[in-house]
């Protein structure tokens, strides 16, 4: 995925199942890589995996589960709206004070929260957010995303650490059990020459998406 060119916003015509399909490629930055998103008419969605199947089968496309789709973009650090991003959190809280303009740039002295990230190993139970964040023992936090990272061969997940010290040994609850979690403001992947953890790149700016011709009648 990571090799895959980008695909500029544009209307493309499909012929599918003898119809007009109206497919909108644009690039997605959600999960760390370059790619398409496909809209569609919801009927039309099978005639078009189909084809896409077949014509990806020599290249060993094979079908990606939503959960190990998003266990992309937690690896890689990537914020969601809802789980962290609302209108209770700061964008300091979030760790993206980088992304706020420089001329509006306020960040308070004193932060309330913090949004971590953590590795943990993966237990007989898993793991899908909620579960509370140990701080020494005491909790401090609940995961607001988890998914399981092949590539790091460990879950990995986000929280907010309601305390501007986060100093300490963590631990992750997964029903009732204590899993020992290593805690960081850096994504866990990818790694850099150091081996540790390199920050969440900055938003990149989207393409803008243009509106498809409408056909005129006969």
């Amino acid at each position: 995925m990571h090799n895959t060119p980008a695909i500029p916003s544009r209307a493309i015509d499909a012929t599918i199942a003898r119809s007009w399909l109206l497919v909108n490629g644009a690039r997605t930055d959600l999960f760390d890589v370059a790619g398409s998103e496909i809209y569609l008419r919801v009927e039309d969605a099978p005639a078009l995996y189909d084809r896409l199947c077949a014509a990806g089968k020599e290249f060993g496309l094979r079908d990606c589960g939503y959960y190990a789709l998003d266990a992309l973009r937690i690896e890689a650090g990537r914020r969601a709206f809802g789980p962290e991003l609302s209108p209770d959190c700061t964008p300091y809280e979030a760790g993206l004070g980088f992304a706020v303009r420089p001329e509006l740039r306020k960040p308070p002295a004193k932060l309330a929260k913090r949004l971590l990230m953590f590795t943990f190993p993966a237990t007989d139970l898993f793991a899908w957010g909620g579960e509370p964040i140990l701080r020494n023992g005491k909790p401090v936090g609940e995961l607001s995303s988890v998914g399981y990272s092949a590539m790091l061969s460990c879950m990995v997940g986000m929280g907010f650490v309601y305390s501007e010290d986060i100093d300490g040994t963590y631990q992750i609850e997964v029903s009732g059990q204590k899993v020992p979690a290593k805690a960081s403001l850096k994504a866990p992947w990818p790694v850099d020459g150091s081996g540790s953890a390199a920050p969440p790149a900055p938003p990149q700016t989207s393409v803008p998406r243009t509106r498809p011709r409408k056909k005129s009648g006969a």
